[in-house]
């Protein structure tokens, strides 16, 4: 986009006290070329209010502060005379695609009251997700780059790694030592050990099920991109989850790449106990007696509620 559309982007998401455009493509990896070039026809926004639901034209005209309580006709023209200040919440709703529904409803039940929870309910088991999106973003719109990390949760596969060897527990909880400036100067430490220029950038320390987890952002593998009839090189970004248990005596780390996570992690296990730290993928024996025995009991069980339908055994990622 040009300078001209730029500005006239941040202005109307600064007149609005909305996240300005670094937090959308950086922070969540939304690019705004696109949407801002759709926005720009005339009867875009029109358009964009006439596809909205029931669910979701009443939480837009909560948060607009509307009157709620007419019918959906209505609000929805009520809506379109607030037209002006529609951008945050359309930029919500591109957040909203291919994202995890079942995190971002975990996430809303987690901040949202009830009441609004309900309104946004279909039925026992669905939710409008985009309804609970712009109730998320109306009551704290940085928590759409925690539902950015915690989407990565449900999309990622985790292999299973413990320390090799006993050892201690610091007098410091390992939730305590895990605190962004810590995790920073780790990082900073083994970027300069590698030496090739790319730059480990920690993203989030969060807490999910009492267990921290770790995102960072690294430059994984040189790539490009077309744009506009020209090449921009770069790198392609890997996101790495380190996602700790047992006081550090176990991680599971989800990544494309395998020794740069491992070795993260490893060098955060060293400088929380104080000791050179390796994990190794944690094995658990299962002896073939019990395989078979647990064979023979879904063949031979009769049972509506469970049957065997097919056995899929995936190999870790990370070396053995």
């Amino acid at each position: 986009m040009d300078r001209g559309q730029s500005t006239s982007l941040a202005e109307t998401l600064k007149r609005l006290n909305a996240p300005m455009p670094d937090f959308w493509e950086n922070e969540v990896e939304m690019g705004l070329e696109n949407i801002q070039v759709r926005c720009a026809h005339n009867d875009f926004t029109e358009d964009w209010i006439d596809c909205r639901t029931g669910r979701q034209v009443a939480i837009l005209c909560r948060n607009l502060q509307l009157d709620g309580a007419d019918s959906v006709q209505k609000k929805r023209a009520a809506v379109k005379e607030r037209h002006r200040d529609l951008l945050p919440f359309i930029l919500a709703e591109n957040f909203c695609r291919n994202k995890s529904k079942v995190a971002i409803v975990e996430f809303a039940k987690g901040v949202l009251e009830r009441e609004t929870v309900s309104a946004s309910q279909i039925n026992d088991q669905k939710f409008d997700t985009i309804a609970l999106l712009f109730a998320i973003y109306n009551r704290q719109p940085q928590d759409l780059r925690l539902i950015f990390h915690l989407d990565k949760i449900h999309k990622s596969g985790f292999a299973r790694m413990a320390l090799k060897e006993t050892v201690r527990k610091p007098k410091q909880s390992f939730q305590a030592f895990l605190q962004p400036p810590n995790v920073t100067k780790i990082l900073a430490a083994f970027d300069k050990a590698q030496g090739d220029g790319r730059t480990s950038e920690l993203k989030d320390v969060v807490s999910h099920d009492g267990r921290p987890l770790v995102f960072i952002r690294r430059a994984e593998h040189p790539d490009l991109i077309l744009r506009q009839g020209k090449i921009i090189h770069g790198y392609r970004p890997e996101w790495i989850i380190l996602d700790f248990a047992d006081n550090a005596k176990t991680v599971n780390i989800s990544s494309v790449s395998v020794s740069i996570p491992l070795e993260i992690a490893n060098r955060v296990a060293s400088s929380y106990f104080g000791r050179s730290c390796e994990y190794e993928n944690e094995s658990t024996i299962t002896y073939s007696k019990q395989i078979l025995r647990f064979l023979k009991t879904l063949v031979d069980t009769e049972t509506d509620d469970l049957k065997l339908v097919e056995i899929v055994v995936v190999n870790s990622p990370l070396e053995t």
